[in-house]
């Protein structure tokens, strides 16, 4: 059987990412691609799609098996690096579904307060004030 995963992959936390592969197996049997992500999601067929909540140092570990009808199988490992996302700021008084609020008080003569709110698709580095 031969077998390419395609890539390599990058993309945006938070965002799809497009996996397409391609397979030749000689008795032209039919294929089952399934992808498996190091962050514990899988899917199958030749061309996915899957999001990473994410970035990591070092990319995101996959794995592409494919098998035919007699279990024959050919397997391919790669990386798929991942980018971090900046924060998106919402206006002021303007607080974005799931996002923080966080609230900025001045001193003086009068008490000032404004709210404002802002989103972050990663989790490690997700919204804090």
């Amino acid at each position: 059987m031969i077998l390419s995963s395609g890539g390599p992959y990058s993309g945006l936390e938070g965002s799809p990412v497009t996996f397409t592969a391609t397979a030749r197996d000689p008795d032209d049997d039919p294929l089952t691609y399934t992808w498996t992500f190091a962050d514990g999601a899988a899917a199958i067929g030749a061309q996915v799609t899957h999001t990473f909540r994410d970035d990591v140092p070092d990319g995101w570990n996959a794995t592409l098996d494919v098998e035919d009808d007699h279990g024959h199988m050919a397997s391919d490992f790669f990386t798929v690096a991942i980018a971090n996302v900046a924060p998106v700021l919402a206006p002021l008084a303007d607080v974005p579904p799931g996002g923080v609020q966080p609230e900025c008080t001045a001193r003086s003569e009068r008490m000032y307060r404004q709210v404002g709110g802002f989103t972050d698709p990663g989790r490690t580095n997700g919204p804090s004030a």
